[in-house]
């Protein structure tokens, strides 16, 4: 049996007859460990490119599949069909007058879309085949070799920027079209205004990548050619660049429309920055052209960008000068003089602020009803639901319970809750049941679940479409952290998620984005944690009770202490180790401070390898799943070449390998408590001397609960380890004290991830 295309190439075509071949022939080039197709879409073109795609199709069958149009549908519709027919996950894009240079293109962009399920599209380095004549020519800077590669010679560009959001991705538009590689998603509404846009493949990365992440490889894999048959219709280079420029105004302008009502203020400023930045272009380019009878038009024609424009440059330049400057006396006097001009932009502003409240307060009562559904009675106490936070990951207190349930208690119906590819995949493999999210089985199930477990916020980890709001919520936790009553956020950008912050507060800092009418019994937990209202909650000892309770308002009752479910991890006999020692950085918000770290370690490589060879020692880096990826990156770049030293993938679970390590180094990772359950070595350095106080104090003072000894330095820190690897017993009276702290000998012990189970059956009057 032929085994289903896994990667759609789209190539649309239209008077390419010069080129098409070449492109073809770069597709057909490509080696993969997958099989691929080619979709080539000919808009019924005036010569002979429609015949050379047809004989293409003749000689390679199980490849290509041509669409050969019997009247022009415009490149926007051309692929768009295109896309709608392909059944793969995964498509490639590149235009009948491009190619790629790259005969490992498909499999790396593939492979690291694999590996990074939470991409919705990637891209690469593009070289630009154009000559002075172009219209955009002077526009962008030259390599050392003085050709155009996109998107270095994008000025001011960062290309060191592996990993961005669509609100990044505006800034510039950096991706050429035959570079980009979609994860595709038909659900995905593409708007009319789409098929009126010149540049058609900067508002579908938009569409498609929504408020995702795109990933992006700094290799140059293909070639953009600029032949002439793209804009027929202009007489000038003049008429093209303000057709382009004019395009390149709407496009944000529709752009902002389209996000301000699928994915609220997201993006909004960068958008908006866009938009002005565009206009400021189009502005000065009639200045320096001297086209003065196109200057009142663009004021009439932009009243929006206008307007955005003014506001900016009021608000970020010292004086009237500058703006005269940039707008010429000419236009600035035209703009607060000119009645047309004034009563234009002052229309359209109040039209745009009405349409603007409107759309947020749509968007806020659509995200609220898919958030929650209605009261409904739940019909199966059995059937219980998981997930971790964002829905990517598999790890921490969530998973360990959830295998424990699946091992021994066969009689409860126990669905993992995803949106990661990759999950499912590994879901399959070991027949796990799951649900992905988007998917009818998903929402079937969580309308019915009785009970779905977190592992601390439910806005994170079932802030999805169909959850019942009388679906129980079990909150495991992350386990022991020393953090006090605000914790450091990895969330800032997403003011609902963080804790002891009231509804009331966020509307009060927000109140552009939130109409208080709107919130009431009923959808105040849409905005913050419904602490109060949680089932279970699962403390280590009585302080964590008493945090949960006095500062958190979860109801004493429903909090029970208990041991971490992770914590099973390492109650196993431990296996057999060859002088493994674990690095866990403890937890970062800010980038900067994970960066930091990062450099601190590498700063010291050389010496830890040193010391990893003479003493015949391995190091594992153990990088928390919400570490920015690059950080994760850095380090495995940086350690590549010791043979000795290996950095974890997002995907492992820390808890189930620490049963194979000897030795841990570590700040203030919780996982030292769950080490020290095994009664090893464990030594705290802070290589980056980051500050550990949490604002509102410290829950535990880490001197009181350290499982071993604290190093200035990395030599010092290796010297500690291999000391205490040579003799098991320094400490030990220390570690002891940490898990006498830490927990309740009286509670935690071998049988309780059962008394969880039998605790929920009870208060679910389950026989």
């Amino acid at each position: 049996m032929t085994e289903k295309p896994k990667v759609s190439v789209i190539c649309i075509t239209y008077g390419h007859e010069d080129h098409i071949a070449q492109a073809l022939d770069s597709f057909l080039m490509q080696k993969t460990e997958f099989p691929f197709q080619i979709l080539v879409g000919e808009d019924n073109g005036p010569d002979k490119t429609a015949e050379i795609v047809k004989n293409y199709a003749e000689k390679y069958p199980d490849k290509i599949v041509p669409f050969i149009r019997k009247e022009s549908i415009g490149a926007q519709r051309n692929l768009v069909d295109l896309c709608r027919r392909a059944e793969t996950e995964y498509l490639a894009f590149c235009e009948g007058d491009d190619y790629w240079m790259d005969e490992y293109k498909l499999q790396k962009q593939f492979d690291l879309m694999e590996a990074h399920p939470e991409y919705n599209m990637c891209f690469h380095n593009t070289m630009i085949m154009a000559d002075p004549s172009w219209y955009l020519y002077e526009c962008y800077d030259r390599d050392d070799n003085g050709s155009i590669v996109f998107p270095g010679s994008i000025p001011d560009y960062d290309t060191t920027l592996t990993e961005m959001k669509a609100d990044n991705y505006i800034k510039y538009s950096p991706a050429h079209s035959s570079s980009m590689f979609y994860r595709w998603d038909n659900s995905k509404e593409i708007p009319e205004w789409y098929y009126t846009q010149i540049y058609w493949e900067h508002s579908l990365v938009m569409i498609q990548v929504g408020d995702g992440l795109i990933g992006y490889i700094p290799e140059t894999m293909s070639v953009g050619g600029l032949s002439e048959e793209r804009a027929p219709e202009h007489e000038s280079k003049t008429d093209l660049y303000i057709k382009s420029q004019q395009n390149r105004i709407e496009m944000a302008v529709d752009i902002e429309s389209y996000y301000l009502s699928h994915y609220g203020l997201f993006a909004n400023s960068e958008i908006r920055d866009r938009i002005v930045h565009e206009f400021n272009d189009y502005i000065q380019y009639i200045i320096n052209t001297e086209n003065d009878d196109l200057l009142r038009e663009a004021y009439i024609k932009y009243a929006y960008p206008a307007s955005l424009a003014i506001e900016a440059n009021l608000r970020n330049q010292s004086t009237i000068n500058k703006l005269k400057s940039l707008y010429s006396e000419n236009g600035f006097q035209m703009l607060i003089t000119d009645s047309d001009v004034k009563e234009g932009v002052s229309k359209l502003i109040d039209k745009r602020k009405i349409k603007k409240k409107e759309k947020i307060k749509e968007n806020i009562r659509k995200r609220l009803n898919a958030y929650v559904k209605d009261n409904k009675a739940i019909e199966d106490k059995k059937l219980w639901v998981f997930s971790y936070d964002n829905q990517w990951y598999y790890s921490g207190n969530v998973r360990h319970l959830y295998e424990y349930i699946l091992a021994y208690h066969p009689e409860i119906s126990a669905v993992w809750i995803t949106r990661s590819i990759t999950l499912t995949k590994l879901f399959d493999s070991e027949g796990k049941p799951y649900a992905k999210i988007g998917s009818e089985e998903c929402k079937h199930v969580l309308e019915k679940a009785a009970v779905a477990f977190v592992n601390n916020y439910k806005i994170l980890s079932f802030g999805i479409e169909g959850i019942n709001k009388n679906t129980k919520i079990v909150r495991l936790g992350d386990g022991i952290r020393p953090e006090g009553k605000e914790r450091f956020n990895a969330y800032q950008r997403d003011l609902r998620t963080v804790p002891f912050i009231t509804a009331e507060e966020i509307i009060s800092k927000h109140p552009e984005n939130y109409d208080k009418e709107m919130l009431t019994e009923e959808t105040r937990s849409y905005f913050t944690e419904d602490y109060p209202n949680t089932f279970l909650q699962l403390a280590e000892n009585d302080r964590m009770l008493r945090f949960y309770n006095e500062v958190m308002g979860i109801p004493e009752e429903a909090i029970i202490k208990c041991v971490s479910p992770r914590c099973f991890a390492v109650r196993e006999k431990p296996k057999e180790t060859n002088n493994v020692i674990a690095l866990c950085p403890g937890f970062r918000a800010r980038v900067s401070d994970q960066i930091e770290y990062a450099d601190a370690l590498l700063k010291n490589i050389d010496s830890i390898n040193a010391f990893l060879e003479k003493e015949d020692c391995f190091l594992r880096i153990m990088i928390p799943n919400d570490y920015y990826h690059e950080v994760r990156e850095k380090l495995q770049k940086g350690t590549d070449r010791f043979p000795r030293m290996e950095v974890s993938e997002p995907a492992e679970d820390l808890f189930s390998e620490l049963i194979n390590i000897d030795a841990m180094i570590t700040d203030w990772s919780s996982a030292m408590f769950d080490f020290a359950l095994q009664n090893k070595p464990v030594v705290l350095l802070n290589p980056d001397k980051i500050e550990q106080d949490v604002p509102g104090g410290m829950l535990y003072k880490l001197d009181e609960v350290a499982p071993g000894a604290k190093a200035d330095d990395w030599e010092e820190a290796l010297n500690m380890i291999l000391e205490r690897m040579n003799d098991p017993d320094i400490d030990s009276d220390k570690r002891r004290k940490t898990v006498e702290t830490i927990y309740d000998t009286a509670v935690n012990g071998d049988k309780d991830l059962e008394c969880i189970v039998t605790e929920i059956k009870q208060r679910l009057d389950i026989q």
